[in-house]
């Protein structure tokens, strides 16, 4: 029994989940929560103002009317004439529309806090799927090149393919969403892929632009942050080997003198490590713009292809 306990348990902690109420439970999926992001969008603050306000505020003063036409019918005062009683039923609708309009308040603030976090629990869950092809691949180009004879890179690395993809399956996951639409078979999702290879992904520039936006700057500023990493210990490395060479230049004998010669004209270690780098950077904001436009810009790319300008 305590076998079986043991591998409930760790088949648990591979499920994303939740302590609510001191019972475990299962977090929402992606998918879910773009659904419930779109259906609380529905609910947003202009929708509310426009639209539910008015239909409550019609239906309260219509239901109030009655009251205070019966209520001015046995009174004896100065409200029977036609003029005060009008005054006094506009200044009952407007007090009505302020009361309706002050409570509905709380409730407007509740509904946008509920789309923010959802909108940043969305985001945050992207981000770290794409980053995790960034934060393994990008450490691999020192080990790759660092004294292994590699020759000098001429395409982007592997990796640079697989960091938008999980961006890209949201993204048609939302514009299927936003069009009332499902994609009930991974089948159907490859299909849709397939289809949008090249030319976009639809909604990506309509309904999803802030999902887009957010997983974007997220994984350049992890980018840029790792690859400085990188860009510093090639750097110390290249120092010291330099020292070393210096403090061997005087025992250099003439066949080693040769061999250097011949070696100071091919690239570096360091200087290929600098290239592939930059091959990366440059593929990956290609395929931001092919994905959402030429004309797209965003801070947090810019920086990140600033950082390859002056590594040159």
């Amino acid at each position: 029994s305590s076998s079986s306990s043991s591998s409930s348990s760790s088949s648990r902690s591979n499920i994303p989940s939740s302590t609510i109420g001191g019972a475990w439970k299962p977090l929402p999926s992606v998918s879910d929560l773009l659904s419930l992001e779109k259906d609380i969008d529905l609910l947003n603050e202009k929708a509310i103002k426009s639209r539910l306000i008015p239909l409550i505020i019609q239906h309260t003063i219509a239901a109030t009317t009655t009251t205070t036409t019966a209520a001015a019918a046995t009174t004896t005062t100065a409200k029977n004439e036609e003029d005060g009683a009008n005054k006094c039923k506009e200044e009952e609708e407007e007090e009505t529309k302020k009361l309706i309009e002050s409570g509905m308040e709380d409730i407007i603030s509740q509904i946008n806090e509920a789309r923010r976090r959802c909108i940043s629990c969305i985001s945050s869950r992207v981000s770290r799927d794409c980053l995790a092809f960034i934060t393994v691949g990008v450490p691999r180009i020192k080990l790759k090149y660092s004294m292994t004879g590699e020759t000098a890179p001429k395409v982007p690395s592997s990796y640079v393919s697989s960091v938008l993809e999980p961006l890209k399956k949201h993204l048609l996951l939302a514009a299927a969403a936003a069009e009332g639409k499902g994609v009930d078979k991974e089948e159907d999702l490859q299909q849709q892929q397939q289809q949008q290879r090249g030319g976009g992904t639809g909604g990506a520039n309509v309904c999803c632009r802030w999902l887009a936006d957010a997983v974007i700057a997220s994984v350049c500023s992890k980018y840029v942050v790792t690859a400085k990493e990188l860009l510093q210990v090639v750097a110390k490395t290249e120092a010291i080997l330099s020292r070393l060479k210096k403090n061997k230049k005087q025992q250099a004998s003439t066949a080693s003198s040769s061999s250097s010669s011949s070696s100071s004209q091919s690239m570096s270690d360091a200087d290929k490590i600098r290239l592939q780098l930059q091959l990366d950077i440059t593929a990956f904001a290609s395929q931001v713009r092919v994905l959402l436009g030429s004309n797209y810009r965003l801070k947090e790319l810019e920086d990140l292809e600033q950082l390859i300008m002056t590594k040159k």
